[in-house]
């Protein structure tokens, strides 16, 4: 009996001992804390130094830290090996929300391999320069939403193989390069909404690896036209919107969701006839070219005195003579008068129409000699 005490006072020292050494451990990360309350956060070592007036990274942290949260002070900048300098290495994530940020040096995530999460939302910045994220190969979540992003370089992101997550909403963005997220195979959602963008070309789908998630681009000032075409049918094929992005223009389709609409259209444009208003007639026959390019295809045809060429009896062969074709989304038509004389002396209008809208090109003939039949 005596033995069975012994041993339970043994063990009871040996926890107590345990006990007061691993309080120890945690006093002493916690005690290296300057103003910051530190604390166990979702399992890592965290130091809460928001709304402390801070101007910079504050000093004397333990080099434990993991998840440092530095939100509501007045940073400005994050200056040169802002976090390396200070030995804050094992961050596994930082929030800089709300702190009046302009700039992000290139190299002041120096020193952050671990980082898996980093919030800078909410602040001033206008660029993101090409080197800043080089260092933070890890990263599996980025919010730079809330700032006063233009534009993104080119691979602003690239190398970031362990990206999921990247918030770029409600900035300035009104132009997006499909290379600014190559190379992003982990990639699951972007959020690019409120933003100024108008159109994204092809090239965008051609560098994003093949979603597993989403695509959030409401709030955009979207020209719903045929240069949009095939990326609004590639994103609704492969169900990469989470919520419908809106038409602003043209008018016809104002309001209107990218999956309310059969076909994105382009105006008919005309190439043919060339930029002129009359033509002087000088042999027995001439012919006028009219030659127009639109999305649908447009409808292409020639109106003198109000009429319709070669649908009124009065203007058809074998005076009016009609030649046309359809390739792609280009049409031509071209209209030969035959044995030209005074009373051929008018206005013709060649009309170029789709369901978009028409197009016209008015040509005056003009005889200036009497011809020789």
């Amino acid at each position: 009996m005596v033995k069975v005490v012994n041993i339970y006072a043994c063990l009871t020292v040996i926890l107590i001992a345990t006990s007061c050494t691993g309080n120890q451990e945690v006093e002493g990360w916690m005690q290296s804390c300057n103003n910051c309350t530190c604390m166990w956060l979702n399992g890592r070592k965290a130091a809460n130094c928001s709304n402390l007036q801070l101007n910079e990274v504050p000093l004397h942290l333990s080099r434990e830290i993991e998840d440092l949260d530095l939100s509501g002070n007045p940073l400005r900048s994050l200056g040169i090996l802002s976090f390396l300098v200070n030995g804050l290495i094992k961050l596994k994530v930082l929030r800089c929300q709300n702190c009046s940020l302009i700039s992000i040096d290139d190299i002041a995530l120096e020193g952050l391999v671990l980082l898996k999460k980093l919030d800078l939302s909410k602040n001033r910045i206008v660029r993101v320069h090409r080197d800043s994220f080089r260092r933070t190969r890890k990263l599996e979540f980025l919010n730079l939403s809330f700032n006063r992003i233009h534009s993104l370089e080119s691979s602003t992101f690239s190398g970031l193989s362990y990206l999921q997550e990247l918030l770029l909403n409600n900035n300035q963005i009104s132009f997006v390069k499909g290379i600014t997220f190559e190379k992003l195979p982990s990639l699951q959602h972007i959020n690019l909404a409120n933003n100024k963008l108008e159109e994204i070309f092809s090239d965008f789908t051609e560098n994003l690896p093949e979603f597993n998630s989403t695509l959030d681009l409401q709030g955009n000032p979207w020209i719903c036209d045929c240069r949009m075409e095939e990326v609004r049918k590639t994103f609704l094929r492969k169900k990469l919107l989470t919520v419908p992005a809106i038409c602003a223009e043209p008018s016809s389709l104002k309001g209107k969701s990218w999956s309310e609409v059969d076909v994105f259209h382009c105006d008919p444009s005309l190439s043919k006839p060339p930029n002129i208003t009359s033509i002087e007639i000088t042999s027995i026959n001439i012919t006028l070219t009219c030659k127009a390019t639109g999305i649908p295809p447009p409808e292409v045809y020639w109106i003198t005195d109000g009429k319709t060429i070669g649908k009124d009896s009065e203007y058809s062969a074998p005076k009016y003579i009609l030649s046309g074709a359809t390739h792609g989304t280009h049409t031509w038509n071209n209209l030969t008068i035959i044995n030209v004389d005074d009373g051929n002396q008018r206005e013709y209008k060649c009309i170029a129409q789709n369901s978009a809208r028409s197009n016209e090109h008015n040509v005056t003939l003009i005889v200036t000699k009497k011809l020789q039949l």
